[in-house]
């Protein structure tokens, strides 16, 4: 079906295809990241995004201890919601999980 503020297909195509532009340049420079839809499902659900990004990444806390040099019994704090993360924190966990903070906090 035809989006109404469009005038004419080429018009909405020229339209997806700026979108799909911008969007590949905010991931580029780290300021989005495409996820699949059952990372993005288990966020919903209620899963950590710390959890749900760090599986799907195929990583332990082990593997987030040693990248982030944060004690694994922490971050299993901080995926379980037992502790907050703070803002440091949390920059060294997006980072080793290579996503946008904004991904992991709300």
């Amino acid at each position: 079906m035809k989006d109404p503020k469009y005038q004419d297909e080429a018009e909405e195509d020229a339209g997806t295809r700026r979108i799909i532009a911008e969007t590949e340049a905010a991931i580029a420079r780290g300021e989005d990241v495409a996820l699949p839809d059952t990372v993005w499902a288990a966020i919903e659900a209620g899963e950590s995004p710390i959890k749900a990004v760090r599986r799907f990444r195929g990583l332990t806390q082990k593997d987030m201890e040693k990248a982030t040099g944060l004690a694994q019994g922490y971050l299993s704090e901080i995926e379980n919601g037992t502790k907050p993360g703070g803002l440091q924190t949390m920059q060294k966990i997006a980072k080793a999980l290579g996503v946008p903070i904004d991904v992991l906090v709300s």
